[in-house]
């Protein structure tokens, strides 16, 4: 079976089927030109749509950037001032540290120094220990009549002079009442003295006694004076070193 167009065999329907045809190839055409000129049109709009985008986007991308950039600044800056305090407070820490070390060198000089003036002012005093070991090595000597002499401006000089008193009594030696006095002497001096008439008196017990006092660690010096009788000797107390 073979089909056939409506109107095929009727030349009124072929003509209008023939208008009809033309008139839609030309009305296809014109929608054709129109949907072409249409996408231009809409393309050109997309791409400025996406330029503005764009741009949109890289002013917000170049304002970020900027404020990270802000933001870097501040850190470094911030680091800046960080770096200058730490610095600042680490040559705090130093002169601290020094002004430190200048106090405690002050402090154990002013400690140094009391303990000498407490030494300075100490009384001196021949313990028990030392008058037994002076009494030891010199028992046995013959009896001498010494004399002890302190200066005025031994301070302490008065209790200094019982203990050699005690010393000597204690080896049944005489001791003169007055010859036991505080002195008035020409030179001021310090120390303590064995004093013996002159080079060439000889008093037997004088080198003994300076040697007994010198083993317990008190130095008596030796000196001359024609003041001294030459059959005694004379233990003379200056101030303390």
């Amino acid at each position: 079976m073979v089909l056939t167009p409506p109107g095929w065999n009727s030349i009124d329907d072929v003509t209008a089927y023939a208008k009809l045809f033309t008139y839609s190839g030309w009305a296809a055409l014109f929608f054709l030109l129109l949907f072409e000129i249409l996408a231009h049109v809409y393309g050109v709009r997309k791409d400025a749509l996406v330029a503005a985008q764009a741009g949109a986007i890289k002013s917000t991308d170049d304002a970020e950037i900027q404020r990270l950039k802000k933001k870097v600044e501040d850190v470094e800056n911030a680091s800046g001032v960080i770096g200058s305090v730490a610095l600042k407070a680490e040559d705090t820490a130093k002169q601290t540290g020094a002004d430190l070390v200048k106090q405690q060198e002050r402090a154990a000089k002013a400690e140094k120094d009391l303990l000498a003036l407490q030494e300075q002012t100490q009384p001196r005093h021949l313990s028990e220990a030392q008058k037994v070991e002076v009494v030891r090595l010199l028992i046995g000597l013959p009896a001498a009549s010494p004399r002890i002499f302190w200066a005025n401006t031994a301070f302490d000089g008065r209790g200094y002079e019982e203990d050699f008193k005690d010393v000597f009594q204690r080896l049944g030696w005489r001791v003169d009442p007055e010859n036991i006095a505080m002195a008035g002497f020409a030179t001021d001096f310090t120390g303590i003295f064995i004093v013996v008439h002159s080079q060439d008196t000889v008093v037997l017990q004088a080198r003994p006694v300076q040697q007994a006092f010198g083993a317990v660690g008190v130095v008596l010096a030796g000196l001359f004076d024609p003041r001294v009788p030459q059959n005694t000797f004379e233990i003379r107390i200056g101030r303390k070193k």
